[in-house]
């Protein structure tokens, strides 16, 4: 259900802070690229308007406000779901083909949660293994971490996080995403981090 209302196609606007740091051989950052945006989204058609935009590498700051308008051009207007229904394991349809155990409960924001570990019975792309943890009054999914059961082709290693909230309109939202992916092309090894903060729904 929480998954299908993170789908739905209501208006929503959002603002969006996106760190963007790209890695060295020892996750060490060599670059960081830091984006304000406001997102909206209606019908699931997104519009992206940007705010500032700034680089940071080997200790210099520049303005990349104009690059990321182009790039936000480019990636307007197009169909946008968030595919939590893909992601989560829990639809009659996908429950089958994972093996769940309950862990000792946890603490999230403060409030004591609920964690359920889920390993896919088989290893493909597309499905996850992780933790994920629920309201214990509710159950509703407020985090979760997982890995790929298997990596997309080129990429060593991925890992994923995702926490949501409630806001004051009593709407479920995502509230921060953050992945770090180790991929190789070739001879060459690609290794970034990028986390997204969302606050200020309507």
């Amino acid at each position: 259900k929480r998954a299908q209302e993170l789908e739905n196609n209501r208006p929503q606007k959002v603002k969006v802070k996106t760190v963007e740091i790209e890695m060295d051989g020892n996750w060490k950052p060599k670059k960081t690229t830091t984006t304000f945006k406001v997102v909206t989204k209606k019908d699931s058609i997104e519009n992206i308007e940007i705010l500032s935009s700034t680089i940071e590498e080997k200790g210099k700051v520049t303005n990349n406000t104009a690059n990321a308008i182009k790039n936000a051009k480019d990636k307007s207007g197009r169909k946008m779901t968030f595919g939590g229904e893909n992601i989560f394991p829990f639809t009659s349809e996908k429950r089958d083909k994972f093996l769940f155990q309950l862990k000792p409960d946890s603490v999230i924001a403060g409030k004591p949660v609920s964690v359920l570990a889920c390993v896919s019975k088989e290893k493909q792309e597309g499905t996850f293994n992780g933790n994920y943890y629920f309201d214990k009054n509710d159950f509703t999914l407020l985090a979760f971490n997982a890995k790929p059961s298997k990596n997309p082709k080129m990429v060593k290693d991925m890992a994923l996080k995702m926490s949501f909230s409630i806001n004051e309109n009593g709407l479920y939202n995502i509230k921060s995403f953050d992945m770090k992916v180790h991929a190789k092309v070739l001879i060459k090894n690609f290794r970034m981090q990028v986390t997204e903060t969302f606050n200020d729904y309507e």
